[in-house]
């Protein structure tokens, strides 16, 4: 997003242009959605860009999908959550997504600043994380889908009596939704844990398998609640080599998702952005029969220091993708 003197906040021309061609080959549109560190949020701050990104290029895709990403904070007591959920919701309405994703943990309380160390791993962190999973769920006007949580800003943070796959597990099948697989935390969750090599794929029996609907890689220099110490070569490529294991478990998965630095990046890092995605199609490509059966749809997730946006090829699958987490 870029703010124009006379327009206000509007999409660069440069994000046009490229959602422009990646219509011809993609059917699903996708948009990221952070309140950062504001205390008081309205539907109507974010009206002017958003407007402006689908009148251009809205009638180009079938779909559209809202990633939620108001940052966590680590608590367990009950709080209002009004706020937030009306300006979700009104987005929603306004923008016909048909589903809405977000961070495994609890949104902002009030003016208290928010907290990226992700949910409390002990049975009261459990308890609380699934009861806003619930209330989310219930006042959302579309499905909600969870995502794994990211203990990068916490040392230690990912330490606890409960291992953060059952965590993770828990949550989806208690507050009964549906997840999100971002494999680049899978995989720092297990680094932070000291796990090495095949180490870092196990227990994978853990995950909420069947309740996935989506899995996410992410770009060799992207970075989002990540904490991996190891080269980022060695991180991308564990990254492919989880979604050939985690693709076959996963019997409802319908779209694997990319994310990296494409505008305002420098030559080389955009270069690397697209040249992973061509890696990842080719790893989506090598495995046919699931990719036919169910219309498995792989988009590319670009981001600039303004936002996130995507697009994809694909269906309205998760439209119905809530309780019993069954594509309509």
């Amino acid at each position: 997003m870029v703010n124009d003197p006379i327009r206000g906040d509007v999409v660069s021309d440069d994000v046009v242009a490229w959602l422009e061609e990646q219509a011809l080959t993609s059917t699903h549109l996708s948009v990221s959605w952070q309140p950062r560190r504001r205390t008081h949020v309205e539907a109507k701050d974010y009206f002017p860009a958003y407007d402006d990104l689908f009148a251009r290029v809205g009638n180009r895709f079938a779909t559209r999908a809202l990633h939620h990403t108001a940052l966590s904070r680590r608590v367990v007591e009950a709080y209002r959550r009004g706020e937030l959920l009306e300006v979700t919701n009104a987005l929603v309405d306004r923008y016909g997504f048909g589903w809405v994703s977000e961070d495994v943990g609890l949104w902002p309380i009030g003016a208290k600043p928010p907290s990226g160390a992700g949910p409390r791993l002990n049975q009261e962190g459990l308890w609380a994380a699934v009861r806003h999973a619930r209330v989310v769920r219930a006042a959302l006007e579309v499905p909600l889908l969870i995502d794994f949580p990211g203990f990068a800003n916490n040392a230690g943070a990912h330490e606890g009596p409960i291992h953060a796959y059952d965590f993770f597990r828990v949550i989806a099948e208690d507050a009964d939704v549906a997840a999100t697989f971002d494999v680049a935390k899978f995989l720092s969750y297990q680094w932070q844990r000291r796990r090495r090599g095949p180490e870092m794929f196990a227990e994978m029996e853990k995950l909420p398998l069947s309740r996935c609907f989506e899995i996410h890689v992410s770009g060799r220099d992207a970075m989002s609640g990540r904490s991996f110490e190891g080269p980022a070569d060695l991180l991308f490529d564990a990254q492919l080599e989880m979604v050939e294991r985690l693709i076959p478990l996963c019997p409802n998965v319908r779209v694997v998702a990319y994310d990296g630095l494409l505008f305002e990046a420098r030559a080389g890092l955009a270069a690397a952005t697209m040249s992973g995605f061509a890696r990842l199609r080719q790893v989506i490509a090598a495995w046919p029969a699931k990719a036919s059966a169910s219309r498995l749809e792989v988009r590319v997730e670009v981001t600039s220091s303004s936002g996130e946006l995507s697009a994809g090829r694909g269906s309205s699958d998760a439209r119905g993708h809530r309780r019993g987490h069954k594509p309509a």
